[in-house]
């Protein structure tokens, strides 16, 4: 009997101190947490009944010595018990994650540029944004405002894409189809779009600063007011683009035969 209340106890004292931790650390018990404090429970039993079984004093009582054997193998089952529970438990927790990452990658693809926006935001949180942007339809894809600075979007379909107002700083755009994409007010500085297709996509105010757009194609593309500072345009396809007010230094690299003047594009001299 007062064996019985000793294991009793123990187990009462184990489960009462994990629902403390998991309830002070989380704030609430989930299943997840539950199993937890489960499998701590047993695995503390298994320690509490091994060490019976193998380290059992001289001086504890006969019945207690006659069953040490009882004891180490009742201690090795509940270690199994637990072994056997976290398993399970941190697989079952690695198959919910990669559920839950394959959700929010289908949001980035949502027409709803709130929903897209925020799935663009968890991806980045958790390391998952290269992953994302290989694996996602980004055809007409709601990307405003977006924070992609260095993404490597080489190659990619982004037509019709909308990452206005983006930051897309030093990102990798070569060679990517942007046919009538939206990157008005897109922060492109040093971006890379070379060999990139931007027939008829809208980039007034954007910040071309720095950005390589050698061998591009922006026939009837708007750049209006777009900074181009440093820019290299060198062999770009500027036939019909946009360009009114769009600036320039002494720095930025046009195709042969481009005409400022005709374009209406205008010198900065302190960029």
């Amino acid at each position: 009997m007062a064996i019985g209340l000793l294991i009793l106890g123990f187990a009462i004292w184990a489960f009462v101190i994990c629902l403390d931790f998991y309830t002070s650390q989380k704030g609430k018990i989930t299943a997840a947490s539950l199993v937890t404090v489960i499998a701590t429970i047993f695995l503390v039993l298994g320690v509490y009944f091994t060490w019976l079984g193998i380290i059992l004093s001289k001086n504890l009582s006969d019945f207690l010595t006659q069953n040490r054997d009882f004891f180490a193998n009742l201690g090795n089952t509940f270690l199994g018990i637990a072994i056997t529970v976290f398993v399970l438990d941190t697989l079952n927790a690695r198959r919910a994650l990669e559920q839950r990452k394959q959700e929010i990658f289908e949001e980035i693809e949502s027409p709803v540029r709130d929903v897209a926006v925020e799935a663009i935001r968890l991806v980045r949180k958790y390391g998952w944004l290269g992953e994302a942007l290989k694996k996602v339809n980004l055809v007409k894809a709601q990307l405003a405002g977006t924070v992609m600075n260095l993404v490597d979007l080489s190659g990619a379909n982004l037509s019709l894409v909308d990452l206005s107002e983006a930051h897309l700083s030093e990102a990798d755009l070569s060679g990517a189809n942007l046919k009538f994409a939206n990157l008005s007010g897109a922060n492109l500085y040093q971006a890379n779009l070379s060999g990139a297709d931007l027939e008829g996509a809208k980039l007034p105010g954007a910040f071309l600063s720095g950005a390589d757009l050698s061998g591009a194609k922006l026939p009837g593309a708007n750049l209006s007011g777009a900074n181009l500072s440093r820019a290299d345009l060198n062999a770009t396809d500027l036939s019909v683009a946009e360009m009114g007010e769009a600036r320039y230094d002494q720095y930025t690299k046009w195709p042969a035969g481009f005409s400022t003047k005709a374009a209406g594009v205008v010198l900065i001299l302190d960029e």
